[in-house]
């Protein structure tokens, strides 16, 4: 019904996604712009040259800012303006990219929206998002056991900063990211996402590549991969192909100047999710996993075998690799000859170093005794161990603030690269790595969000978070 020019009543039957377009190509790249506001022209001719370089189409998601008042403006206003540049791109609308992702360039979240993903959880059913927005975020949902977790990722943007100089505008210009996020389709259907971030000169680092406004050069090393949580007696072959074994591993692809393993024991055969469970030690004696020594010795055999010559590998204080001393303090061997003679062996190396006062790191001192490990690092529990100037790598983010439970969001206000959780995530400058082991652990029953995700950290400190599926870490 109208009146006048403007309409007084009107209502849909369907959802407006129901008139979703579906893409046809397999390279995209996707950013976001705000109104009435100046793009990094440097960081625009960069991203050029990249979908050049990828045969990418580049995709913008518009959203509006109002700097005069308090509500936000309709993507309809009058009075709007957006750089032509953003407009050549701008593809402001529901669209979905393959089977299970959807780019939701129809969002219109305020730039000054603390956590741009609250509230969306379910909006692209079982499928992930990726929505246009001036922070680079990303959230691991659960799904059911044996599917791919559901992933929501934020772009970053292509417009510089243009904030109200008030708390909510001041908070907002902090988290700015000139930013973007990759998307890739193999010729299975698989996809594969890593986010994009410029220097402040517009260019920026993919996998080996650096891209600027001039072009684009190979051949470059990445600072760092900090592996999900390892998990050596569940690991996956095919996932250990596609992360260390394989020609075109990531490791012999990236080789990274550092890299970081997270719970590389699981600690199996005393595992203390399930040490009180008289089912689980049952299933572990007549499957012969009970021998908590041979259990460690393919940690180090594990350690070994990823070792380069051109990386660091440093192992990080974590709580399956830590079960070890708490066996050590609580068990009772009496009724356990398959690990009495280790466990006293080891024990009385502890009290050793208890005696003579000395640090002494037992889960160290078992692995070398089965491998030359002189070329590892074994980090202390709360040794601080920092990569380009300010990225913390020492935690494993199993210890929270103030002795509570860890959480990504304790460490908010830092850059650190952690793990733990099992489920990836980017909270602020906070990147949470997935897990390398096995998605199915026993424990962890029922809906997951675990995924096999890894943290690259580029030399100028920018990261990304790289998601592997079937075992391919790329198209």
């Amino acid at each position: 019904i109208l009146k006048g020019s403007k309409p007084i009543s009107s209502g849909e039957i369907k959802p407006f996604t129901h008139k979703s377009k579906r893409l046809s190509g397999k390279r995209y790249l996707l950013t976001s712009a705000q109104n009435n506001t100046d793009i990094h022209e440097a960081f625009y001719k960069s991203l050029l040259n990249f979908c050049k370089h990828k045969n990418a189409e580049l995709i913008i998601g518009k959203f509006t800012y109002n700097q005069n008042g308090f509500q936000n403006l309709t993507k309809e206003d009058d009075g709007l303006w957006y750089h032509p540049d953003v407009l050549k791109h701008d593809r402001s609308e529901r669209l979905t990219i393959c089977d299970d992702l959807e780019w939701c360039g129809e969002a219109n979240i305020l730039p000054t929206a603390v956590n741009p993903l609250s509230g969306y959880d379910g909006y692209t059913k079982q499928s992930s998002g990726i929505f246009p927005h001036t922070k680079i975020m990303m959230k691991s949902l659960a799904t059911l056991k044996h599917e791919d977790a559901k992933m929501l990722y934020t772009t970053g943007t292509i417009t510089k900063r243009n904030y109200i100089a008030k708390k909510a505008g001041q908070k907002a210009e902090f988290d700015h990211c000139f930013g973007a996020l990759y998307v890739e389709i193999d010729s299975e259907g698989d996809w594969f996402a890593r986010q994009i971030r410029a220097d402040d000169d517009g260019s920026f680092y993919d996998l080996t590549e650096l891209f600027t406004p001039d072009g684009v050069s190979g051949g470059h090393e990445v600072e760092a991969i900090n592996w999900g949580d390892i998990h050596v007696e569940k690991l996956d072959g095919v996932i250990s192909d596609g992360a260390w074994y394989g020609k075109d591993s990531m490791l012999n692809t990236l080789k990274p100047r550092h890299q970081f393993l997270h719970d590389v024991s699981d600690f199996e055969p005393r595992n203390h999710h399930n040490i009180n469970d008289p089912h689980f030690l049952a299933r572990q004696h007549f499957n012969g996993i009970n021998n908590v020594e041979s259990a460690l010795k393919l940690v180090s055999d594990f350690i070994k075998s990823v070792e380069r010559p051109y990386c660091k590998t440093v192992i990080v204080d974590s709580n399956h690799d830590a079960a070890l001393l708490k066996w050590l303090s609580t068990a009772c061997v009496k009724r356990d000859p398959e690990n009495a003679r280790f466990y006293h062996e080891a024990s009385a190396e502890v009290y050793k170093a208890i005696e003579k006062n000395e640090k002494f790191n037992v889960f160290e001192w078992v692995l070398k005794r089965h491998n030359d490990l002189d070329n590892a690092i074994f980090l202390e529990t709360d040794e601080i161990y920092r990569i380009c100037g300010n990225i913390e790598c020492s935690q494993h983010g199993h210890r929270g603030a103030n002795g509570a439970r860890g959480n990504p969001r304790s460490y908010v206000g830092y850059k650190a690269n952690t793990g733990h959780t099992h489920s990836a995530g980017i909270i602020s400058g906070v990147y949470t790595a997935g897990v390398s082991g096995s998605l199915d652990m026993g424990y962890n029953q029922g809906m997951s969000a675990w995924s096999h995700s890894h943290i690259l950290t580029y030399k100028n400190g920018k990261r990304a978070i790289i998601t592997m599926r079937k075992g391919k870490w790329h198209a």
